[in-house]
């Protein structure tokens, strides 16, 4: 009897392994015992056909079993993804496959072929692309994408702890300073300006003339100063009450509406212009008419353009904006469109405002790709914006990242968000930032030690606090004194 439970647990029935993957918070559901299929030559012939069947499923539906969801844990399976559903079992896990050119190879075994597909389509990106007709645009993502991970360099993790360091410290600063004035903080979505970051550092390199960022409310603040280089002195001026009078773009009571002019400066030491401004069709024709104004025809200046999840679904001027992209009169060589998807729409969940899966689903109109990527995972953020310069770069056409994060606080800080979602913002109160989970994440696999990070921390609070107490002086006529934590 002890034998027989002992061999039922182990061909995994009663749910044993599905108990483990859940406590090991593993978000797959794992392969089911299953009768080996008669092996012979004509089975063997297609039983390949079937693994490329399974290759094909994944780069389509991969992205429905992406752990994409920062407030979310679910074993997640699909029916095409499913070994069973191709007459593949897990008894061909270790025979060996004809691959034509899969992952840069002629054969592998099964079990292999299932990891880089996962590693590939189902980790914390999900891809979208193989709506676009072009066969030339997803050869260029299959070899991209289809690869054995690879982790960044120390000089990259660093950056991006950095970003998250300074994104934070920012918003921390603020929420402490300014209590219950609106900002519409970036709080849940620090790794918007890693990607951003990313992005800049590639236009930089690609020694392209300008970059014109259109901004929605959320984080504008924060794009401002740590991307766009408005000094944080400026950004509490606002704050004080100070209006620069040469500033036509709103009142002192909406500081998220103003916009700037700065200059980014990539690791390397290259600059490039950086144009801060209003949305939509608005940045387009600041964009066309930059270009038209060089003359070179080589869409020097690059849009990005940052929505909301529910602006993006749900708005008819991103629809609109979306179908000039290619029109000869308008086109700008292709936009990055970065959606920050806070999964609630002021009030609103995503399953009582649009009908399509994700926000993004709009963009396949034009045959956009599409990234979506968990904001809980800053490096596989910066991969992708990686991915989505150098998509743009090449086809000069529109590309999509759907950043999946939340919002901490509400609609804007005036907002108890709890009355509505009270189930969301109970997951989101016990929730560590991105910043520290990432840190500890690094600490803990040994990339960087508790020290260095406390002293980034530390450096960067002091400079916010000096830049408040040189503002408040400017304000009284004071002299300021600072002190360090």
């Amino acid at each position: 009897e002890f034998l027989k439970k002992v061999h039922e647990l182990l061909i995994g029935e009663r749910g044993f392994y599905e108990a483990i993957f859940a406590a090991l918070r593993i978000p797959y559901d794992p392969i089911h015992w299953a009768e080996d299929i008669n092996v012979d030559l004509s089975e063997r012939i297609s039983k390949t056909s079937r693994v490329q069947e399974l290759i094909n499923a994944y780069r389509v539906r991969g992205h429905l079993m992406a752990d994409i969801d920062p407030l979310e844990y679910v074993q997640r399976s699909h029916p095409d993804l499913d070994l069973s559903s191709h007459g593949l079992t897990f008894w061909d896990l270790d025979r060996e496959f004809v691959l034509g050119g899969f992952a840069g190879k002629r054969a592998a075994l099964l079990r292999e072929v299932l990891g880089v597909l996962r590693d590939s389509y189902c980790r914390t990106v999900g891809v979208e692309y193989m709506h676009i007709q072009d066969p030339t645009q997803r050869a260029w993502f299959q070899e991209r994408l289809e690869r054995p991970y690879e982790k960044p360099t120390h000089d990259e993790q660093l950056r991006i702890m950095a970003k998250l360091n300074e994104a934070e410290a920012f918003e921390t600063f603020l929420q402490t300073k300014y209590v219950g004035q609106k900002r519409f903080s970036l709080e849940g979505g620090e790794s918007v300006i890693a990607l951003l970051d990313e992005v800049l550092q590639g236009a930089a390199e690609d020694e392209l003339a300008e970059v014109a960022i259109g901004m929605a409310h959320r984080g504008r603040l924060n794009v401002l100063t740590n991307i766009a280089g408005k000094t944080y002195g400026q950004i509490f001026r606002e704050f004080e009450g100070t209006q620069d009078p040469r500033t036509v773009q709103g009142s002192g009571d909406v500081k998220y509406h103003l916009g700037t002019e700065g200059t980014f400066t990539s690791a390397s030491g290259k600059e490039v212009p950086v144009y801060l401004e209003a949305v939509n069709g608005v940045l387009e024709g600041i964009t066309r008419a930059k270009q038209d104004r060089t003359g070179d025809g080589m869409f020097s200046t690059l849009p990005i353009l940052l929505h909301g999840d529910a602006s993006m679904a749900g708005q008819g001027v991103v629809v609109e904006t979306l179908q000039m992209s290619q029109l000869r009169a308008y086109k700008t060589g292709g936009t990055i469109h970065v959606v920050i998807n806070n999964q609630v729409g002021f009030t609103t969940p995503p399953s009582e405002a649009r009908t399509s899966v994700y926000s993004t689903d709009v963009a396949k109109t034009i045959q956009a790709p599409i990234f979506h990527v968990n904001g809980d995972d800053p490096e596989a953020v910066v991969r992708v914006a990686q991915h989505a310069f150098a998509y743009r770069q090449k086809f000069k056409s529109d590309v999509v990242i759907d950043l999946v994060c939340y919002r901490r606080r509400g609609h804007n800080e005036g907002d108890d968000p709890s009355m509505t979602q009270p189930l969301m913002y109970n997951l989101i109160e016990a929730k560590r930032s991105v910043r520290t989970l990432y840190t500890e994440a690094l600490v803990g696999r040994g990339d960087i030690t508790p020290e260095e990070f406390e002293a980034a921390q530390r450096d960067f609070q002091e400079r916010l606090e000096r830049a408040f107490a040189e503002t408040h002086a400017a304000q009284t006529g004071t002299v300021p004194v600072v002190t360090g934590d």
